[in-house]
């Protein structure tokens, strides 16, 4: 950056007083410091019109990921309607989807208990990796975060992921049971029979193949399962390995990949 008088443009333009030119200033700010400017810029919102103030708490969100959500959290109490929904649906991306409740066109004075429920949520996460909050989304009592917590799953761990999901496999929501076994059939290349609206009974039967299925491969790693999916009889299952391997960029999976040239598909 150009500097004059031992000040940059974009440290100058954080005061300008052409709001759209400080909105900039704190978008670039923040993308070019990250995390270590919040603090500083926070301090100046109290003064800063809402596009300004806007621009802080969206900018913080996806430059900074996690480090934001304590700023995102005094941003549900902004005195913008616009800027509170801008928040809200930011802070919701980053905890994977939850909805605690929260109505940004209501103000948040007469629902502070919106407010803390996640702060509380906040309390109890933080120390937590993005899957970890994840998994612990799946026993949400409201089945829509369950549902949105399970589709996070399927960027975890799969050593961590595919146990919540057979659990969710019994979930008494036909759209989270729906959700489970579409993540656990992406996770492990696997399709092993479930109807998630079936009969309890039949239910049940699914998830017993499931079990049994993970009781036998939960030591092995997802290369040895796309490899062992490679020899299935479904094509389509085999197209999967292969792109999965391939996009897996390891030029060791290459002697796997050789003879799908000639497969029959």
């Amino acid at each position: 950056l150009e500097h004059e008088a031992g000040h940059s443009l974009v440290q100058r333009a954080l005061k300008d007083s052409d709001a759209a030119v400080r909105a900039r200033a704190f978008r670039e700010w923040i993308r070019s410091h990250q995390e270590r400017v919040l603090p500083s810029l926070s301090d100046q919102l109290q003064s800063s019109p809402a596009r300004v103030r806007r621009q802080f708490y969206v900018s913080a969100a996806e430059f900074v990921g996690d480090s934001a959500i304590p700023y995102l959290l005094e941003g549900l109490m902004d005195s913008s309607v616009g800027v509170r929904k801008a928040t809200i649906r930011h802070l919701q991306r980053l905890s994977g989807g939850m909805n605690l409740g929260y109505d940004a066109s209501t103000d948040p004075e007469t629902d502070q208990k919106a407010v803390d429920r996640w702060r509380t949520w906040w309390d109890e996460n933080k120390d937590l990796e993005p899957w970890q909050r994840w998994i612990s989304a799946t026993r949400d009592s409201r089945s829509a975060n369950r549902a949105r917590a399970v589709s996070q799953l399927s960027r975890a761990p799969a050593h961590a992921a595919v146990p919540a999901l057979l659990q969710r496999l019994e979930d008494s929501s036909p759209r989270v049971r729906d959700q489970a076994v579409r993540v656990l059939r992406d996770l492990t290349l696997t399709r092993q029979r479930f109807d998630a609206d079936a009969t309890l009974k039949l239910r049940e039967e699914g998830v017993q193949r499931w079990r049994t299925w993970w009781s036998l491969h939960a030591g092995n790693t997802v290369r040895s399962w796309m490899e062992t999916a490679l020899q299935s009889d479904s094509a389509k299952e085999r197209g999967r390995a292969a792109l999965s391997l391939g996009r897996g960029g390891d030029p060791s999976a290459i002697p796997n990949l050789l003879p799908l040239l000639e497969d029959s598909s």
